[in-house]
């Protein structure tokens, strides 16, 4: 009786630990599914924030693009649809978009102020006509599919900016600078054309480093590019056409010029 007493208790024993196992087991299978569920949750909340929603700027929607922008978010995305619109827009979301639709809205500026003032990072403003300028005042903006319009300003003006990549535009006539550089950083142009008249110049740079200017097509009267004081300038399969002066570079180190051509 004594032995078979020892055997009953030995066997509970062998399934209490083989229980206790299982459900250590099951604790710790459930403690993971909750961990990779929750980290799950987080990953779908980061997409969502970076995709954000859309706005659409035209009739029965936001009146105007500003008007958009004060119910912007991070990483969303303004839809301005086909129309004219009159206005100062102070671009100031992080991640925002501001996209022209299918048929290409026209932006006019209506005071003495840009017509879009970038003061938020990571923008990106596309297909639409400008007539007025955009100041950058950010790091890494992209300007891309634009015709600009600049009357007597600068078309783009690039201030104290790390990161800014333009492609695409079209900058026709330029009275003062198509695209002016100040202390800029990891700037590129691509796919340009610009057009000056008697005083304009193509493309301003001032003490900005790793400038980077590829498929420039440079038309007028006056200068193509400037630079002064700066250091790492690429001009890479560009055509300049000016009937005065294609380049004018001074005080700048580290310069590459491949693949491009100067007529008069």
């Amino acid at each position: 009786m004594a032995t078979c007493s020892r055997k009953g208790s030995i066997m509970n024993n062998y399934q209490y630990h083989v229980r206790t196992r299982k459900n250590e087991r099951l604790t710790i299978l459930l403690s993971i599914l909750l961990i990779a569920s929750g980290l799950w949750g987080l990953l779908l909340t980061e997409v969502d924030t970076v995709h954000g929603s859309t706005l659409y700027v035209g009739p029965g929607k936001h009146n105007t693009i500003s008007e958009a922008m004060l119910n912007a978010s991070t990483g969303d995305t303004i839809v301005v649809e086909m129309g004219i619109y009159e206005e100062t827009v102070i671009v100031n979301v992080t991640g925002v978009t501001i996209s022209g639709s299918y048929f290409g809205p026209m932006v006019n500026s209506n005071s003495s102020n840009p017509t879009f003032l970038i003061t938020a990072e990571n923008v990106t403003i596309k297909d639409m006509t400008i007539n007025g300028d955009i100041v950058i005042r950010a790091n890494h903006t992209k300007i891309m599919n634009l015709t600009i319009t600049p009357l007597d300003r600068i078309g783009i003006w690039i201030v104290n900016s790390t990161g800014t990549s333009i492609e695409n535009v079209t900058i026709v006539p330029i009275e003062s600078s198509g695209i002016s550089i100040e202390n800029g950083s990891d700037t590129s142009l691509s796919d340009l054309t610009l057009t000056n008249s008697m005083l304009g110049v193509g493309i301003s740079i001032d003490t900005s480093t790793n400038t980077t200017v590829d498929g420039l097509l440079s038309l007028g009267e006056n200068l193509g590019i400037s630079c002064l004081g700066s250091e790492e300038l690429s001009i890479l399969d560009s055509l300049f056409n000016n009937s005065q002066i294609g380049m004018e570079i001074m005080d700048t180190k580290d310069i590459h010029l491949i693949g491009s051509v100067f007529t008069v």
